[in-house]
């Protein structure tokens, strides 16, 4: 059975652009993930790690010095890269959104939380044929109280396809104080729509979290949707676009 766990940034209202990313694995490398992760927290004394509090010196972070929360996030970096598990993330430009999008695109796809998630649940689906001979594949999410009931309502209806049904195993939508795998999709999350918002706005963004990522053996799937790439999957229509469950 593979586990995959994803998280969501830039869904503020003045956000720049939104993302949606995780990692997916084996049950045994998220065991082995756990400890590693556990270790690195209690080396810092951090209970739960979230990202934009870490970066900010917020919450449980507050009164820690700058240079001791960056190395705190850069260290958990490295767990991830060293685990063997595999990254998805899927942006989208918010200001293309709102310029491109259409009534019947939005039929479909009526927010940008809807298009990430059907991203991830077709991608996963993906990843389970490609790399891994078809396991099914447990879903879990960071817990959204505007978005879960329609994002649960979306994934029964791929569970009940021919397609889809026989890979998507289970959807759950959790707290990241449950599971260390939903702190890392929420550094992944946060560090992406960092890196992305720049991306949107034709500016490189350097940030030493990013950087690991990219420097490091840690295979990065992903998708970045700017005006140009969703006015073009919506004129190609249904073939150009996600696939339909």
């Amino acid at each position: 059975m593979l586990r995959a766990y994803f998280d969501e940034s830039g869904m503020h209202k003045e956000a720049p652009s939104v993302v949606m990313a995780g990692f997916v694995g084996s049950s045994a490398q998220w065991q082995s993930f756990d400890g590693s992760w556990r270790s690195v927290l209690a080396r810092y004394d951090v209970e739960v790690f979230h990202a934009s509090p870490c970066a900010k010196g917020h919450g449980e972070f507050a009164g820690k010095d700058e240079v001791i929360r960056t190395s705190l996030a850069l260290d958990l970096a490295d767990v991830i890269c060293a685990s063997g598990i595999q990254s998805l993330a899927f942006g989208l430009d918010n200001a293309a959104w709102k310029e491109v999008s259409d009534v019947e695109f939005k039929k479909t796809f009526p927010t940008s939380y809807s298009l990430g998630f059907q991203y991830c649940l077709q991608r996963v689906k993906r990843f389970s044929e490609v790399m891994a001979d078809g396991e099914d594949v447990a879903l879990v999410f960071a817990d959204h109280q505007e978005h879960g009931p329609l994002a649960q309502v979306v994934f029964d209806h791929y569970k009940a396809s021919q397609e889809y049904g026989g890979k998507l195993a289970s959807l759950t939508f959790a707290s990241p104080k449950k599971f260390s795998a939903l702190q890392a999709a929420d550094l992944f999350a946060y560090e992406t729509y960092q890196w992305s918002s720049g991306f949107f706005a034709g500016k490189e963004v350097r940030r030493r979290v990013m950087e690991r990522f990219f420097d490091s053996k840690l295979v990065l799937r992903g998708e970045f949707l700017d005006a140009g790439s969703l006015a073009a999957m919506i004129a190609a229509g249904p073939s150009g676009r996600l696939e339909s469950p």
